[in-house]
């Protein structure tokens, strides 16, 4: 009986194969600058695309499905779909990289989706185009392959007339080897090894968010929380001490109760509200993301915060020059810091006490791409020797002259370095980027862009980057 379902499913698959469109994307290009250094704006949040070092030669190939429409002809619901998405970075220079950016596979059945591999994301309510990026999960480092079920978006909840909606993500990833505190690996004869152990560790992750307002109304509320953690082999970093089984420790991380006064596992994440109100002309999505942080939270009641609105154009470009679609004003505080559950304590985002490579994945943030690395400067311990920031964002998208397509965006930073090993004099920078792409005659329609970007101030050494590219894209 087994296999007659698995043959059901694969016959399923085949003949949807046919009816899905198929879309291959390639791009080539090249990259330079006044410094061997990336600039920026140019490798955050590129989901660990950017080259290591200028110049540089640059490929991406792509292959993804794109979703098939809900209905069929006759109107009737479709309740089974199925998509993938591969990936594939390359960047030739002095130190060459490459890399799996997305290997995914997912089924979606009715309401709610399976996917399985490494996929792109970014986490919480925001605009996900001209954001400094998502606190917690930006879209910064390559993604964690994980194990994922969530909804197709927002589902409304029924018999209340699409008054209520809801979205959510429950997620098992694996991380890989991470780098552990030597204090936490007593030596039989009493000496630590102070070089530090690694220890495979996993990656919880679990997202809700609500919806209220019809589609109708003129203001739509939203609002909702991320949770995400790593965890895994406790007892082999507290051992002896540590007395939860595996299964256990997976139910504390996934429930959030504590094990003698702590919480099992580095937890991090932001509770989100945010409010999109329609207007003739312009809707305007404002949103908040409070910081929370060691898993408390009474974490999310400071002042830390990314705070966001969006101005979206409704209206069409007409003859006018220029045209913008979006536009984006962001400010970014994470200088408090305060713990509520210890008088007079701080948490020092993104690190952490255990994992020494803090809110990490293979070497790059997994959250803002504002706060700094240890592979950047070396003025302290901690892995993110900068976390706390002041930062003023604002960024634009649009038309120009009906053929250029514009991103442009210009951020400011404070910063103070953390509280354990503050700058001795606060350092500012200014980051900008801009990014112009035009359809070309040549190659059967493929599309050319240009993309500047400039670092000024005191964290990064001014540097000014220079990217051209060829994109060219296939529908099967």
């Amino acid at each position: 009986m087994k296999y007659y379902y698995f043959f059901c499913f694969c016959l399923v698959a085949v003949v949807s194969f046919g009816q899905k469109v198929h879309t291959v994307q390639t791009e080539m290009g090249a990259i330079g600058g006044s410094s061997a250094q990336v600039s920026f704006w140019h490798q955050a949040n590129q989901s660990g695309a950017a080259p290591n070092t200028l110049p540089a030669l640059t490929g991406r190939v792509r292959f993804f499905s794109q979703p098939t429409p809900r209905t069929d002809s006759s109107g009737k619901r479709r309740w089974f779909d199925w998509n993938y998405g591969l990936d594939v970075a390359g960047n030739a220079a002095s130190q060459s990289n490459a890399a799996l950016i997305e290997g995914y596979l997912g089924i979606r059945l009715g309401a709610f989706q399976i996917e399985a591999g490494r996929k792109r994301e970014i986490i919480g309510l925001l605009d996900t185009l001209l954001t400094t990026g998502a606190v917690s999960y930006s879209g910064n480092a390559l993604p964690i392959p994980k194990l994922q079920i969530s909804t197709n978006g927002f589902v409304e909840v029924p018999f209340t007339k699409q008054l209520l909606a809801f979205q959510g993500t429950f997620a098992h990833g694996w991380v890989g080897a991470q780098r552990i505190s030597p204090n936490y690996f007593p030596r039989p004869n009493g000496v630590l090894d102070y070089y530090g152990h690694y220890v495979e560790t996993y990656f919880h992750q679990k997202t809700f968010y609500g919806r209220f307002g019809k589609p109708a109304w003129k203001v739509t509320l939203y609002g909702g929380f991320n949770d995400l953690a790593f965890w895994g082999n406790e007892a082999v970093i507290w051992n002896p001490n540590f007395q939860l089984s595996m299964a256990e420790s997976f139910r504390r991380v996934v429930t959030g109760v504590n094990w003698e006064g702590s919480k099992v596992g580095n937890h991090f994440g932001t509770i989100d509200l945010a409010a999109n109100v329609k207007g003739r002309l312009w809707d305007v999505f404002l949103y908040r993301q409070s910081i929370f942080d060691t898993g408390s939270l009474l974490n999310a009641f400071n002042l830390d915060a990314l705070n966001g609105i969006r101005l979206h154009n409704k209206r069409r470009q007409g003859n006018k020059n220029w045209y913008f679609r979006n536009i984006l004003l962001e400010f970014l505080y994470t200088n408090d810091q305060r713990d509520p559950l210890v008088s007079g304590g701080r948490n020092s985002y993104l690190n952490h006490y255990i994992y020494l490579d803090g809110w990490s994945y293979l070497g790059q943030g997994l959250g803002t791409p504002l706060a700094t690395q240890i592979n950047r400067m070396a003025e302290s311990s901690e892995y993110f020797t900068n976390n706390r920031i002041i930062a003023f964002h604002i960024g634009a998208n649009g038309v120009y002259n009906q053929h250029f397509r514009f991103v442009t965006k210009l951020s400011f930073s404070h910063n103070k370095g953390t509280y354990g090993f503050p700058f001795a004099k606060p350092k500012n920078q200014l980051s900008s980027f801009i990014s112009v792409s035009k359809p070309l005659q040549f190659w059967g329609g493929s599309e050319g862009r240009l993309s500047l970007s400039a670092d000024v101030g005191e964290l990064y050494p001014a540097r000014v980057a220079l990217q051209a590219s060829i994109i060219k894209t296939w529908h099967l």
